[in-house]
């Protein structure tokens, strides 16, 4: 039986064992055909819904989901924002430890900052981020 035949003709009974099926579709995904191992994940998981490898497979190979997780604002994170919005074009490719709306110091590399970073650390306007 072909992948074809499993993925295109409806309500059949058990073609191929799980441990079939999980074979091919473990071929398909060697062999880069990726839209092939979804829709046969997808028949095989009908056939076997309580399948943990077919659950996670069919997890992985669907359409990624986009989340919108509302961050309440920091109020004082305001001015180094505001500071880093304005400035960003003069940093670019730069890290750089803002506080209070104040450029404390820039660096190439993250791990250069790091004695500012414990010198400054808990204070609440403190911004350490790198300008892309």
């Amino acid at each position: 039986m072909t992948v074809r035949s499993l993925t295109k003709q409806p309500n059949r009974e058990k073609p191929l064992t799980e441990t079939d099926l999980l074979g091919q579709i473990e071929h398909l995904l060697r062999e880069g055909r990726h839209s092939a191992a979804k829709e046969l994940v997808a028949r095989a998981h009908e056939f076997y819904p309580k399948s943990r490898r077919l659950d996670k497979l069919v997890r992985v190979l669907s359409a990624p989901r986009v989340v919108d997780v509302k961050v309440k604002p920091k109020p004082e994170l305001a001015l180094s924002t505001a500071w880093v919005s304005k400035n960003a074009g003069q940093y670019r490719g730069k890290w750089v430890v803002v506080l209070d709306g104040k450029l404390i110091e820039s660096a190439g590399k993250l791990s250069d900052l790091q004695s500012v970073m414990e010198r400054l650390k808990g204070q609440p306007g403190l911004l350490v981020t790198k300008i892309v």
